[in-house]
């Protein structure tokens, strides 16, 4: 076992994961190693000197439905490829990991997610901390944990707009490439924030045809 990784970590548990793939998933659990300490790490930095983007999604139903699509539906769904692509859970509440036929539990802050990133190849594994969850703001943020590329915050804040709910998705960025932070990462970012609620608003849409 590489030095770091948490013991009982179960990589049986993604053996249908491609050779590539699985190296990034244990590169990543061994740079993690303690998920309960992990930092992120843009909360010791001035966030308005950060890259930013923002776009604004909108999807069908009232926002009370679409809060509860984003915050009770399946990390294992709605981050399915063919970019993203959902890995595992941790909760530093429960001091449990969650692998992609587990039962999740609810969002609650403090909740990790990993994916791995299928752009031009598998080439990265990311992790996401569940910073803020705001039931009367209805407000999300989530953040990038040490041990990835990049530093960094994600803002979602939801409001009814007509028969449909609108919801503005913030994004500060940081890496250690600045060429990549003006070009490359906004570029794929878009792409995959986009492909992540369109999968959201998909399966909204299936489970409102299905109670018909």
């Amino acid at each position: 076992m590489n030095a770091g990784v948490i013991p009982d970590f179960d990589f049986q548990r993604f053996s249908y994961l491609s050779p590539k793939v699985l190296n990034l998933l244990r590169d990543r659990v061994s740079k993690s190693g303690d998920f309960i300490s992990l930092p992120t790490l843009h909360l010791e930095d001035d966030i308005e000197t950060y890259g930013k983007q923002l776009k604004v999604f909108l999807c069908p139903g009232k926002l009370e439905e679409v809060w509860d699509a984003y915050t009770k539906g399946k990390p294992q769904e709605v981050w399915k490829g063919p970019m993203v692509n959902f890995l595992f859970s941790y909760s530093e509440r429960d001091k449990k990991l969650y692998y992609p036929d587990d039962e999740m539990p609810l969002f609650h802050v403090g909740q990790q997610f990993y994916c791995w990133l299928n752009i031009l190849g598998p080439r990265l594994v990311v992790g996401f901390r569940l910073m803020k969850v705001d039931e009367d703001k209805k407000e999300l943020e989530i953040a990038y944990l040490k041990g990835g590329m990049y530093r960094g915050t994600q803002i979602l804040s939801f409001a009814q707009n007509g028969e449909e709910t609108t919801i503005t998705h913030k994004s500060y960025f940081r890496s250690a490439n600045r060429l990549m932070d003006g070009t490359l990462y906004p570029f794929f970012h878009k792409l995959t924030t986009g492909e992540h609620h369109k999968a959201v608003r998909e399966n909204l849409i299936q489970k409102s045809r299905g109670s018909l």
